[in-house]
């Protein structure tokens, strides 16, 4: 009798296991910028209809530009990692090194994105703040491409937007001539892109297989027979 419960037991430990068991899944977004652009130290200003996220680094004149995301529709609770991409980006420096990071913005979205000159606490801003990520190129040339992971910081900021999500960017490295990022690659064939790519990570609980009902009804069936047959 003893072994007829035992085989029981693996029976059903076995049909049982899938209430247990589940799978990780993951998926990936990329986005495009809902609105992007620069500021100048030379007059701190912006017009709201230039795009380009072009800056540039020299004894005259430093430029930092900025990044704004939608998230509307999109669960950030599940957020596991951000990065910025770009591909096809055409980066120089005099001294064969640049180091660009990525900083939060604590500027209004809605100012951040107006047209204006004299707004030193907004250029101040992009440069300035929690750091969400960082990078450097050694011997930067057209054509390069490169990815920003966020750190922890980052994804925690990425995670408690609602809607609209900005950050700003800034060269950090000291050059003696021009340097600059994101410029034209003027390369037609390789046309310069960049975006956010977000992955989310899901626990999916699997589905129990065909047998493994067979397993459940067969021990179900075994319990009450030897119900049956011990009553008798």
């Amino acid at each position: 009798m003893s072994g007829i419960f035992k085989n029981l037991g693996v029976v059903l430990v076995t049909a049982f296991s899938f209430e247990a068991s589940a799978q990780a899944a993951s998926t990936t977004v990329d986005l495009q910028s809902l609105d992007s652009g620069t500021y100048s130290s030379v007059n701190a200003g912006h017009i709201s209809s230039e795009t380009s996220i072009y800056i540039q680094q020299d004894s005259a004149n430093v430029s930092r530009n900025f990044f704004v995301f939608d998230f509307n529709g999109l669960n950030m609770t599940n957020l596991v990692s951000a990065e910025l991409y770009a591909n096809n980006v055409w980066n120089l420096s005099p001294e064969s090194h640049l180091a660009y990071s990525l900083y939060d913005v604590t500027t209004n979205i809605n100012d951040l994105r107006t047209s204006g000159t004299g707004q030193y606490s907004v250029f101040n801003d992009l440069g300035t703040g929690a750091r969400f990520a960082n990078i450097e190129l050694n011997n930067p040339g057209r054509y390069d491409n490169f990815v920003m992971t966020f750190n922890q910081s980052g994804i925690d900021a990425a995670k408690a937007a609602t809607g609209l999500f900005a950050f700003g960017g800034a060269l950090t490295s000291q050059t003696s001539g021009v340097a600059f990022m994101f410029g034209d690659n003027e390369n037609p064939g390789a046309p310069f892109t960049y975006g956010l790519r977000l992955t989310f990570s899901e626990s999916v609980t699997a589905v129990p297989e065909a047998d493994s009902y067979a397993m459940l009804l067969a021990g179900l069936g075994v319990v009450s027979l030897i119900i049956r047959r011990r009553n008798k």
